[in-house]
């Protein structure tokens, strides 16, 4: 067999490093190596850290008849993600899409979000992750237009029923 060896130990800083591979003959005495294809490898050495991204919420869907929104917000409003530097750099915003057609009071629920860059393109990679998988969206609904009301009066010792006009 031959141990292939590439040393890393002079890297200190971030950066593209095209390093070279040693080649040495394990257990074949007599043996030399004389040719090594590839000779380099390249290495990306990053640092890992985290940011915050605030959350967007697209609600998409309508509300049935009689619903309107009254608001909606997602809880937390920022996720922190872990991952190399460069990577991190891209990321904008921890976006949620959530369909409002079958909402018929006020709710919360947990939703999924996708990490995107400037452009709302996703951003994955490996070694990306975030303090939670999830976040919770809070919707808060009115009703429109007219509510029946039954009004059930009660007696009491100074009026009766008959006495009260409503």
């Amino acid at each position: 067999t031959i141990k292939r060896v590439v040393s890393v130990a002079n890297i200190t800083e971030p950066g593209t490093y095209e390093l070279g591979i040693q080649a040495e003959p394990v257990g074949l005495d007599g043996t030399s190596v004389s040719a090594k294809q590839p000779a380099t490898v390249t290495i990306v050495v990053d640092r890992m850290s985290s940011t915050s991204v605030p959350v967007e919420v697209e609600l998409t869907g309508q509300l049935g008849a009689g619903l309107e929104l009254a608001e909606y917000y997602p809880s937390p409003d920022a996720i922190v993600v872990r991952g190399p530097e460069t990577v991190l750099r891209q990321i904008k915003k921890a976006k949620v899409v959530y369909d409002i057609s079958q909402v018929t009071s006020h709710m919360q629920t947990s939703v999924t979000f996708s990490l995107l860059n400037e452009t709302g393109e996703e951003v994955n990679h490996t070694y990306l992750s975030a303090d939670t998988p999830s976040t919770m969206l809070n919707i808060e609904l009115r009703q429109e237009g007219a509510m029946p009301v039954n009004v059930e009066l009660v007696d009491s010792p100074y009026l009766k029923d008959y006495m009260v006009e409503v």
